[in-house]
């Protein structure tokens, strides 16, 4: 699971293993993102969906870890997700784009597809 919670550095989230290269992602207990592979940017995007502050700097923590294994602004992560469809076969960050669906591309907030949710999630979501 990853808990987020804020700190003197910043927002902390704490990536917990959920399955092979997956994590939850937790704020204050309650699940905002459930088994993604890049948490951070997953999670950056659906505290941007609930409103944070864009400018406001969030870190992540492996769970048991006093490490910051990375660091940004919550708006600029959000516009973010990782690639593996490189020239190379290595990871890179790339531009994020939501659904064609989503709820971001008609009133260019982010939706709940587009924080990074399942699709149980986002049935849950619109109930």
């Amino acid at each position: 699971m990853t808990t987020i919670e804020e700190t003197a550095a910043g927002i902390t989230i704490t990536a917990r293993p959920n399955g092979r290269s997956r994590y939850d992602a937790l704020y204050l207990g309650e699940v905002l993102v459930k088994s993604t592979s890049i948490p951070f940017l997953a999670g950056c995007r659906a505290l941007l969906a609930r409103g944070f502050d864009p400018n406001a700097v969030a870190v992540m923590r492996h769970e048991g870890s006093t490490t910051d294994s990375l660091r940004g602004r919550i708006g600029k992560a959000a516009e973010l997700t990782v690639s593996e469809a490189t020239v190379d076969g290595k990871p890179r960050f790339a531009p994020y784009r939501p659904f064609p669906d989503s709820e971001a591309n008609v009133t260019g907030r982010p939706s709940v597809r587009s924080a990074g949710l399942g699709a149980a999630e986002v049935a849950e979501a619109a109930e």
